[in-house]
């Protein structure tokens, strides 16, 4: 649904396996994507501090956690949406690695190719070395 493009129906489908089970992870995850890609950024913003909270963060920290990500969308829109989403990942990253591919997709997201490229060789890097090893 969501490599076809149709965010309302995976937005319909996320919202009713949440019914179900409110603390399933990949349906949060696949529904922030959705709202995200439907540019539909607050209610993208909303489903992630919830999520936080939902798995432990308190409701304080998660609001200042977030607090930059809505600031940055209500005065630049998108794009402010995305950079800065960008640099906190970046911030976590020094602390804890993620995934490539999240920092790739993030840098395509604000435009930034050449970035881009260079997660996407990460991520190339990482599972060959785990089929050669692994």
């Amino acid at each position: 649904m969501l490599t076809g493009r149709e965010y309302g129906t995976a937005i319909e489908g996320g919202l009713k396996v949440l019914e179900m089970d409110r603390t399933n992870g990949l349906a949060r995850w696949l529904l922030t994507t959705a709202y995200e890609r439907k540019g539909d950024f607050p209610k993208a913003i909303d489903l992630q501090e919830e999520t936080s909270v939902l798995y432990g963060e308190t409701k304080e920290s998660a609001a200042r956690r977030f607090q930059p990500l809505r600031r940055a969308y209500q005065s630049q829109g998108s794009k402010g949406y995305w950079r800065t989403n960008l640099e906190q990942y970046r911030s976590e990253w020094k602390r804890k690695p993620g995934e490539p591919y999240h920092l790739a997709a993030l840098y395509s997201s604000t435009g930034d190719r050449q970035n881009a490229s260079f997660g996407w060789k990460r991520l190339i890097r990482r599972a060959l070395r785990n089929l050669l090893i692994g």
